[in-house]
């Protein structure tokens, strides 16, 4: 029974009753579905190794067709799931605690923004290239997630930081 509220945050423009209704579920949702199948992954990958469905020799992989279709769905459904909970972290940048004031600040809007974005832009064509399988393209997806992984490092954590401890704190 959510009710508006009226009121529209500056950076987005939602009703404010999203940030207090809304946000909080699609929060724990999203958490729980990652950990279901981050867990299910462990255990497929557990399983299908013991059965010798899947066998791994340095950083060689061997498995059927049928595995590997499974393994496939799984990273598909993770990737995407990841990337609707970037969507949630956008929103969530309102709420930031850091700065020194409560809210989304200069680096927040400018930096941290930006990394989300590239970030779930990313896993989205990661998961992409994982579902057309571009068997013959393997550095493509290689490549994607190299990417995914250092725009997380770099864009996510690295740079929001140079830009807090440079920009924002001497000003």
């Amino acid at each position: 029974n959510q009710v508006p509220f009226n009121i529209a945050e500056p950076l987005f423009g939602r009703d404010v009753s999203f940030y207090i209704f809304s946000l909080p579920i699609l929060k724990a949702l999203s958490s729980i579905l990652l950990g279901v199948l981050v867990m299910t992954g462990f255990l497929v990958g557990a399983i299908y190794i013991l059965s010798g469905n899947l066998s791994v020799s340095g950083f060689r992989f061997s498995f059927s067709n049928r595995t590997r279709n499974h393994l496939v769905i799984l990273a598909v459904l993770f990737l995407l799931v990841r990337a609707a909970s970037y969507l949630i972290d956008i929103s969530e940048l309102l709420l930031s605690p850091g700065g020194a004031m409560f809210g989304a600040g200069y680096t927040d809007v400018y930096v941290r923004l930006l990394a989300l974005r590239v970030s779930m832009i990313v896993a989205v064509l990661l998961a992409l290239a994982l579902i057309i399988r571009w068997r013959y393209q393997r550095k493509l997806i290689v490549g994607l997630l190299g990417a995914w992984i250092i725009s997380g490092l770099l864009l996510g954590g690295i740079v929001p930081t140079l830009v807090q401890n440079w920009i924002v704190e001497p000003n």
